[in-house]
């Protein structure tokens, strides 16, 4: 089966922590100026984003992308019996 997951994603991915995020950020800022570029980062952080996910249609478009296995099932079983505590 492709992987369907996006190479640039660190969040929720083995061996791909704030740590390589952060990492990867400070490379590509190092690169940038080394060929002597205007480096401009914007970073967002929204609040009860994770709250306000809609879970009916995560859980469709993974039925979508795992036809073949029971990770989607594995997934939404997460999903729905997961409590987020800040």
């Amino acid at each position: 089966m492709k992987s369907k997951n996006e190479p640039r994603q660190f969040g929720f991915r083995e061996g791909k922590s704030i740590n390589h995020a952060l990492r990867k950020l400070l490379d590509d800022i190092e690169d940038t100026k080394e060929r002597e570029h205007y480096v401009i980062v914007i970073s967002l952080d929204i609040q009860g984003a994770f709250d306000n996910l809609k879970y009916d249609t995560i859980r469709k478009e993974l039925r979508k992308i795992y036809t073949e296995s029971n990770i989607s099932e594995t997934l939404e079983d997460i999903l729905s019996n997961s409590k987020v505590t800040i």
